[in-house]
């Protein structure tokens, strides 16, 4: 009889604390799961992310107005929100944007705000999969609107303006007059980039980092316009065109023109904001036929992505001409559960990184061939 005691009285205390530990975490809206903590946040099973205020998380906040008229954006697929949670967007800053629905839309240059509100989520803990608790919240982002500050009497068209500002490479007086660079290349500093290619490839726990000696097929072959991509607004679907959604590896190659004053030695720092390994490589030498690469960025580890906590997951800085036009590889895999990767630097003005007012390598900078930037 005292062992039956005992057991339902055992039995009683679990099931008390399990219900204190839940109403605690709605309380706080800290998730009960069996993710992993990373700082003051939890990444669950495919759940997306939240933090201990139940906070959305946003992706991405530099964005660039064409030079004519708006840009539009829907942050609903910028921002990861608690699943189940209700989530509504809105502005206090009408002068510079306006937000309806989810679409914010430009109206000047500065720093739009905007409120993100989610609703409660109650626990469900019979349901398949599992609800877990997350408490209502108001979150305020800052989106930097830029790119309408044009030069007057500029050679440049403005949208030529805003690609050159884009890549960062300054001190070129007059880029409609084909300035040349170290290498004593002719360029054509308005004309955008063109992709960064990659491989993707398959794998299985035990083969997935593979170090940059990769098999001799892969899975999927294909092109970004800059590296900043995610396996799904949560993070969690399949990865880069292979339908796999873990323990898959690829390699990125392309060529970056180098930023900074035209000529001039110039050193860049760059940021990985990466879920999981990612390893960046770029040439000492200008041009195609380079083979002397370098490690930059040196962050191969498993890990999750550095948004959770509003900063890079590692950094790394390289110095080169610019203007001149590099040749680089990214190596990348995605061992489990959230996949993602962009890349981000300070042009070569050596600025501290800044989560709101970070920038990502434009477009405009990459290329898949080294003659991408050459005048005609």
């Amino acid at each position: 009889m005292k062992k039956i005691i005992y057991t339902l009285f055992s039995m009683g205390l679990v099931a008390l604390l399990m219900n204190h530990a839940q109403a605690e975490g709605q309380k706080k809206s800290v998730r009960i799961s069996s993710g992993n903590k990373v700082g003051a946040m939890w990444s669950g099973d495919g759940l997306g992310f939240v933090n201990q205020f139940g906070s959305a998380g946003v992706l991405q906040t530099n964005i660039t107005i064409p030079a004519a008229g708006a840009v539009s954006t829907d942050l609903a697929t910028q921002v990861t929100t608690p699943p189940g949670a209700s989530v509504t967007f809105e502005t206090t800053t009408p002068e510079v944007c306006t937000v309806s629905g989810s679409t914010m839309t430009s109206r000047t240059n500065g720093d739009c705000v905007v409120t993100i509100t989610t609703g409660e989520v109650f626990a469900n803990m019979t349901s398949t999969p599992k609800v877990y608790p997350v408490a209502a919240s108001t979150t305020n982002i800052t989106l930097k609107l830029t790119g309408q500050v044009l030069i007057d009497g500029s050679p440049l068209t403005p949208a030529e303006q805003l690609i050159v500002t884009g890549m960062g490479v300054t001190g070129v007086t007059n880029p409609k007059a084909t300035p040349v660079n170290t290498e004593g290349q002719s360029l054509n500093l308005n004309k955008a980039g063109g992709n960064v290619t990659y491989k993707a490839y398959k794998a299985s726990p035990n083969t997935v980092r593979y170090n940059g000696n990769y098999p001799a097929a892969a899975s999927f072959t294909g092109t970004m316009p800059d590296l900043n991509w995610a396996a799904g607004a949560s993070l969690t679907g399949p990865v880069l065109g292979t339908g796999q959604y873990d323990f898959v590896a690829a390699k990125f190659e392309g060529y970056i023109l180098w930023p900074g004053t035209f000529k001039a030695d110039s050193r860049v720092e760059f940021y990985d904001v990466c879920d999981d390994g990612f390893r960046l490589k770029v040439a000492q030498t200008a041009g195609a036929n380079a083979t002397d690469f370098a490690t930059v960025v040196e962050n191969y580890i498993d890990q999750g992505p550095g948004s959770w906590w509003s900063y890079y997951n590692a950094k790394g800085s390289a110095t080169r001409k610019a203007g001149s036009v590099y040749k680089f590889t990214i190596d990348y895999y995605e061992y489990g559960g959230h996949a993602t990767c962009a890349l981000f630097w300070d042009k070569g003005i050596r600025s501290t990184f800044n989560w709101t007012t970070k920038t990502l390598v434009p477009a405009a900078s990459f290329a898949t061939s080294a003659t991408q930037w050459n005048a005609p």
